[in-house]
């Protein structure tokens, strides 16, 4: 407070922050370029270290020098030549064009026959003597055809039995006294032959009548079985007993 010309002037505000503000302020932006300036140094500090720990990679080729390049390779090299063989093929017999004189030559062109062409691809085969020269006759019978077991043949009249010999009772069933059945099937031909016979079913008393009854199944006899008025193959199945008497 100021006493003058009646006039009283009064100073407001803190008086001692007024005069130290700028220095405050100076300080202030200082430590906080420090931290900056510290951080980003630490930043920089902790890159450089994680980077040189690094192992260097092995398959990088550094190259510094033009003469470190390896030389092209030549592009005038030639690959080797590969020779290559003609086929031999063989002259054909017929047909061979002879030079002869203008005057001689025919105007009528004789043309090789189907026969002649047929000799030159397929040649004769001798029977015996390589120089014979024979033609080859084959003579193959038709065998019959026969069914297996297990093949579906389309029959309208069955075979019919017309003689089965009666099968051996096997000793051993007999002195044991054990009875069974066995299921026999047989094939029969045109003539009403037996030509195989199989066990179907087996008894399961392992006495022997399996082997008994295929062995009188293939003496049997029987009318054969027809389809279309023609006789055909065919397979039938029968029961066979072993009882005691």
């Amino acid at each position: 407070m100021k006493l003058g010309t009646g006039v009283i002037k009064v100073d407001y505000g803190a008086f001692e922050l007024k005069r130290t503000y700028q220095r405050n302020l100076l300080i202030a932006i200082l430590i906080g370029a420090g931290l900056h300036l510290f951080a980003l140094g630490a930043w920089v500090f902790v890159r450089w270290v994680t980077t040189s720990s690094m192992p260097e990679t092995t398959n990088v080729i550094r190259i510094k020098d033009i003469s470190d390049l390896a030389p092209p390779p030549s592009i005038a090299k030639k690959p080797p030549a590969v020779k290559i063989e003609a086929p031999k093929v063989a002259a054909p017999k017929i047909g061979i064009p002879e030079p002869v004189p203008d005057e001689e030559a025919e105007e009528n062109v004789v043309l090789a026959t189907q026969d002649q062409l047929a000799d030159i691809s397929q040649p004769v085969i001798g029977s015996g003597d390589q120089g014979s020269g024979s033609d080859v006759v084959i003579e193959i019978e038709d065998e019959e055809f026969f069914p297996s077991a297990t093949d579906f043949v389309a029959v309208e009249e069955l075979p019919t039995a017309v003689f089965i010999p009666q099968p051996e009772y096997p000793e051993m069933a007999r002195k044991a006294g054990i009875e069974g059945s066995v299921w026999i099937r047989v094939l029969i031909d045109k003539d009403g032959d037996v030509r195989d016979a199989i066990i179907e079913k087996e008894s399961g008393a392992n006495a022997g009548f399996e082997d008994s009854a295929k062995k009188a199944a293939l003496g049997g006899k029987w009318t054969p079985a027809m389809q279309n008025n023609q006789p055909v193959p065919c397979w039938v199945s029968y029961k066979v007993e072993f009882t005691l008497d």
